[in-house]
């Protein structure tokens, strides 16, 4: 048998050695792709994170920092497990901090993800508190007297009928300042409450008013404020000695409140100011407030 050498003039004659190569079919893996859309949700002493998957990530590096402090890594998320979430817990109320998440596999791990901040906050708790107003202004005003100021006593007076004459009817007026609310706060409920020093069988009616008024120049005659809304907020019914209460409707914000007592009856009821020298006996406005 002749066979041609690798000297043979044409190439294609030469001699050959065919090798197959087999394939593993793996390949070099590749390190993932930053996690993108990184969101965070602060809590009360904890801050929730979610992002969105990277393309052959087989975990997650969960990094935060504060203060300006350089990223550290405070935990890890698992696909199979946490999925694309994680929520720290390792935190204080009321500091802010920064986040990032890296996804990794076995060939490394990727830059960061979009960078987050997060201020946990105490939850607010439910519930209510009570509390309890002296009249920044009261005054009484008679019409016996119809050019006397009394802004200064310490005893008011209503009545129909004041000196036992017609025409001598006696209103009282008290403002109070509503503080401010706090997030979440609503006013459930309000009571007027008022220390009797001589009694009736029927109180006043409660009525609310303009609060731009003067205690020290509001007489019968000059300074009365206009009333507002077309019905009593509130009445006070039997007034025996001691201190009573009427529910009052109406009041749901900060600022000022101001009433009118309007006798309804012929017996005087009177009521210690806020100018009496002892503080139990001043008027009050009681607010229940809820917390939501």
């Amino acid at each position: 048998m002749v066979t041609s050498s690798r000297e043979d003039a044409t190439g294609a004659n030469a001699p050959q050695l065919v090798l197959r190569i087999a394939s593993s079919g793996t390949s070099t893996p590749q390190v993932p792709p930053a996690p993108a859309n990184l969101a965070a949700s602060a809590g009360d002493a904890r801050v929730t994170l979610n992002w969105s998957a990277s393309s052959g990530a087989s975990g997650y590096n969960v990094y935060r920092s504060s203060g300006g402090s350089a990223l550290a890594r405070v935990g890890s998320a698992s696909p199979t497990t946490t999925g694309t979430s994680f929520t720290d817990t390792g935190v204080v109320n009321g500091t802010q901090y920064s986040y990032a998440v890296r996804a990794v596999n076995s060939a490394g791990e990727s830059g960061n993800s979009n960078s987050v901040t997060a201020t946990p906050t105490a939850a607010a708790s439910s519930g209510t508190r009570t509390v309890t107003l002296t009249p920044e202004a009261d005054v009484h005003v008679r019409q016996a007297a119809p050019t006397t100021a009394h802004g200064a006593e310490t005893r008011m007076r209503v009545d129909l009928n004041d000196t036992g004459a017609a025409g001598s009817e006696a209103r009282a007026y008290l403002r109070f300042d509503v503080p401010a609310l706090a997030a979440g706060e609503s006013i459930e409920s309000a009571r007027l409450s008022v220390q009797v020093t001589d009694d009736t069988s029927d109180g006043p009616a409660i009525w609310r008013t303009a609060t731009s008024w003067v205690e020290s120049t509001m007489t019968w005659n000059s300074g009365r404020p206009a009333r507002s809304g077309l019905a009593a907020v509130g009445n006070f019914a039997s007034m025996p000695l001691g201190r009573q209460a009427a529910v009052v409707s109406g009041i749901t914000a900060s600022g000022p409140v101001s009433f009118e007592l309007m006798p309804d009856s012929y017996s005087v009821a009177v009521l210690a100011s806020r100018e009496d020298a002892t503080v139990a006996n001043r008027p009050q406005l009681v607010l229940t407030i809820a917390t939501s």
